[in-house]
């Protein structure tokens, strides 16, 4: 797509290696933004995105996260959750077990923290969906409410103030654009009730490499 390709050389992620967890939204298979933010920001990205894959209402991302898969090398480390933790109660940002989903991405955080010395780490949060699975005619409200008994905004604060806490980096994916009413209005950003389309997914890196751009390595011994 015309347009995307950066200067990289002037890009400090350049040649960084980013292991990328998450939702379907960030997967290979079916998720877009994660490329072309490869592409943009020249990072190389291992993409470990999970389609259907949670912190808590099933723990495949959890699981990933909490895994020695080569990522204690990694200069970033994305987790993009959500968008399948619905179900779950949300419970308290200051939440350390794993009943809740709060809890369970603290969880996530401390052992990245614990065990990635070298990396910066940096949530995001699903985009939304702009209607109920498999019922197109059943368009989602912004005042909804999912069935964990919260709504999104709830939601997204609340994974906000978990990076607080931990002293890590939020980039709101929430926020980059794919508003509900843009999404319900306009079919070439989804192609589905919550996957994004090629346009979707590039626009979505560009809200997503205007937060990166300006998130620095993170040093665990002083540069020689």
């Amino acid at each position: 797509m015309n347009g995307c390709k950066n200067n990289t050389n002037e890009s400090h992620w350049h040649g960084k290696t980013w292991y990328a967890y998450g939702t379907s939204l960030t997967g290979e298979y079916r998720g877009r933004y994660a490329k072309y933010v490869a592409e943009i920001s020249g990072l190389i990205c291992v993409n470990k995105g999970i389609g259907g894959g949670g912190i808590i209402d099933n723990r495949k991302i959890y699981d990933a996260v909490m895994s020695e898969d080569g990522k204690a090398s990694a200069d970033l480390i994305t987790l993009e959750v959500g968008a399948n933790d619905g179900k779950a109660p949300l419970g308290l940002p200051t939440d350390t077990d794993d009943t809740t989903f709060c809890g369970s991405l603290n969880q996530c955080i401390k052992y990245l923290l614990e065990n990635c010395p070298k990396a910066q780490i940096v949530i995001m949060d699903s985009t939304r969906q702009r209607y109920k699975l498999d019922e197109p005619e059943n368009l989602s409200k912004l005042n909804a409410v999912l069935p964990g008994g919260y709504n999104y905004i709830e939601r997204a604060e609340a994974i906000r103030q978990c990076c607080i806490i931990n002293g890590v980096y939020f980039i709101p994916l929430s926020q980059l654009g794919l508003g509900l009413y843009r999404m319900q209005n306009n079919k070439n950003y989804l192609v589905d009730h919550v996957h994004h389309s090629e346009l979707g997914g590039y626009n979505l890196a560009q809200g997503i490499w205007a937060y990166l751009k300006n998130i620095p390595l993170w040093y665990n011994e002083l540069p020689k």
